[in-house]
């Protein structure tokens, strides 16, 4: 997936919601202001999530941060918009519920799916409910402002318009996560040499005993392989 520059994000914000009587300040996150409305908002490329087997699933993610030590200490809304460059889409994660879960450990992952992200129609709010009851709000770049005029009714539990709930019980019983961490140590150097095949032979040998791992093929781990490949040519 298409990531873009941090700066180059942050003008994509401001360029959305030009012309309105608004205020960001610096940095990331940042406050924004619109008459008497107050919040921080950060913003994060969406990248893919590395899924065994599920291609559709995305996600942000949170690095344990000092500068969120300032918006834990604000009773001020903290509003997450991931944005998917590919889909010109935004998507965001119930506010009453990501500011507890801001440096809690090194990597906070909030998950989304491309299905949604990929079918998303000018002016349209478009809601996912994810495995665990979370509730996702997707919306093209176009209705960013409606999104801040609207965000206390967009999370309403009771505002269900899109139901995934048949499809993210299938998936859950497919979906393994992996150790990105430890996985990028051991194959960063056969990447940075463009040795993929020698990367995922690798792994397979590394992990064909531990008992999370021992059922994937060598067509898993090429996918998982890929997927760190791409995301390491973007940075």
């Amino acid at each position: 997936m298409k990531k873009l520059p941090a700066k180059e994000l942050k003008d994509l914000f401001c360029s959305s919601i030009d012309g309105f009587e608004v205020m960001c300040e610096e940095g990331n996150p940042f406050l924004f202001k619109k008459g008497e409305f107050r919040c921080y908002v950060f913003l994060k490329n969406i990248s893919p999530a590395y899924f065994v087997n599920r291609p559709n699933i995305t996600r942000v993610q949170l690095p344990s941060s000092a500068r969120f030590k300032q918006v834990i200490s604000h009773n001020l809304r903290f509003i997450i918009l991931g944005y998917d460059a590919d889909n010109e889409v935004f998507v965001s994660w119930n506010p009453n519920n990501v500011k507890d879960r801001l440096n809690t450990k090194a990597n906070v992952s909030l998950y989304s799916r491309l299905d949604l992200q990929t079918n998303v129609n000018e002016g349209e709010f478009k809601f996912g409910f994810l495995s665990n009851g979370e509730k996702i709000v997707l919306f093209r770049k176009s209705s960013l402002m409606e999104f801040f005029t609207k965000i206390d009714t967009l999370f309403d539990e009771n505002n269900k318009t899109y139901n995934t709930k048949e499809t993210t019980r299938k998936e859950k019983k497919k979906t393994i996560q992996v150790d990105e961490e430890k996985i990028k140590a051991l194959i960063e150097p056969l990447l940075k040499a463009n040795r993929v095949l020698q990367a995922v032979s690798l792994l397979a040998e590394e992990f064909k005993d531990d008992p999370t791992y021992k059922n994937l093929t060598f067509k898993d781990w090429f996918g998982i392989v890929n997927i760190i490949y791409k995301d390491s040519l973007e940075e």
